[in-house]
């Protein structure tokens, strides 16, 4: 008889979900672990909602918005991506801030 496998812990359960249910990739699961996401709400990071949300509620600042594009997240890891991230981030600051 086969061995049964181990129950999955309900915290690592909605991780699994949220892949399934949005097509994302293990590197896309991890990144978003790592960056303290929540899996209930990573539907709202499809770009095609996220716009149009955008443009529903803030219609005046649609056109100042600007949608970062991180290349092949679901062929890296996040050693890889979470740099560029984080130059995007302080990038973000600086024009802000002025500095």
């Amino acid at each position: 008889m086969p061995e049964k496998l181990p129950k999955v812990p309900e915290k690592l359960r909605v991780w699994i979900d949220a892949r399934k249910r949005h097509g994302l990739s293990h590197a896309h699961i991890q990144m978003a672990r790592e960056l303290g996401m929540n899996p209930k709400s990573l539907g709202k990071l499809d770009n095609h909602r996220q716009e149009l949300w955008i443009q529903q509620r803030f219609d005046r600042f649609a056109d100042r918005v600007e949608y970062w594009d991180i290349h092949d997240v679901d062929s890296s890891t996040p050693e890889e991506q979470l740099p560029l991230l984080r130059a995007k981030v302080r990038q973000l600051v600086t024009e802000l801030v002025g500095f």
